[in-house]
């Protein structure tokens, strides 16, 4: 039986480990709609939610797409 590659390279690992904790946050996010106030769970998710953004603006995004918008000095 063959390993997965998601498990076996380092980049995979990764993806893994990223993909946990994106998990565990949502995971926290329900806790908090289920025990804490509205206002908490909020907070919660737009927290996870900028973290999203952050990852998506830094690996998704080519620099080609937005190094124009930057004048060059």
């Amino acid at each position: 039986m063959r390993s997965h590659r998601l498990f076996t390279t380092r980049t995979g690992q990764f993806v893994l480990f990223k993909y946990t904790i994106y998990t565990l946050l949502a995971f926290n996010i329900y806790l908090f709609a289920m025990n804490g106030t509205f206002t908490e769970t909020i907070d919660t998710a737009a927290w996870v939610a900028i973290l999203a953004l952050f990852e998506w603006e830094t690996h998704h995004l080519k620099e080609e797409d937005w190094s124009c918008l930057v004048p060059s000095t």
